[in-house]
């Protein structure tokens, strides 16, 4: 269950392919491992129309001090830590807060030749809601190449334009610190509907869905009779 690629991807059903935005530095902001408003037990929901990420999990369980991320797949009665493959950081902006992602190292990175790349962050604005939810706004990433071809960052952005279906961004961000906090208070350069969405329940909401029988799935995810 790789969180960063969840996140690029989160709303990969609803479009013909995955744009992405990966950044080299962060913008400013007290960075920490946890923000404790994130501690609890959370429904995991998809917004709008959008159908769930077959990879997305169900239920997300925030231990205390950030120590584990447990993410639930109820069907399959199973669970696994986040953590275990992604790094996660939260940044405490002036103007607004971040959760921060990234893969953790492999083997594999060093021979892909794109070690930049391969260790760049995701960067997603925090919503809070007043009952008791939480909206991952991702970036804009049309928004983004716009802001890289005016000089406003610096980077590289690689635009795929099929015959059929959206085009298709890929962008990787290089500006420093102070020159991406002053992008990323662009009024335009965040989404406004979320990409993933946390509802708070209590544990024993979590502990019900997972009383009922597990769902037998065959080698393609599909779920038996």
């Amino acid at each position: 269950m790789n969180l960063s690629r969840l996140l690029l991807c989160g709303l990969a059903l609803a479009l013909s392919a995955c744009s992405s935005t990966v950044f080299v530095n962060l913008p400013d902001g007290v960075v920490s491992k946890c923000d404790e408003r994130f501690v609890g037990t959370w429904q995991v929901k998809s917004d709008g129309d959008t159908p769930p990420d077959q990879d997305e999990p169900d239920f997300l369980t925030i231990e205390p001090g950030c120590a584990k991320f447990i993410g639930t797949d109820v069907a399959a009665h199973e669970h696994e830590d986040v953590l275990d493959d992604t790094e996660i950081q939260f940044i405490d902006g002036k103007r607004h807060d971040y959760v921060v992602t990234r893969d953790r190292p492999s083997p594999d990175d060093a021979e892909s030749g794109d070690t930049v790349k391969d260790q760049a962050y995701t960067l997603h604005r925090i919503r809070m809601s007043r009952d008791q939810r939480i909206e991952l706004l991702d970036v804009n990433h049309e928004r983004i190449s716009d802001l890289l071809r005016a000089g406003k960052l610096h980077g590289k952005s690689e635009i795929t334009a099929p015959k059929k279906g959206n085009r298709t961004y890929e962008n990787l961000i290089e500006s420093d610190s102070a020159e991406l906090t002053r992008a990323l208070n662009d009024r335009k350069v965040f989404l406004r509907e979320a990409t993933i969405v946390l509802q708070r329940v209590d544990a024993e909401v979590l502990r019900e869905a997972l009383s009922r029988p597990k769902v037998k799935t065959d080698d393609q995810g599909q779920s038996g009779e």
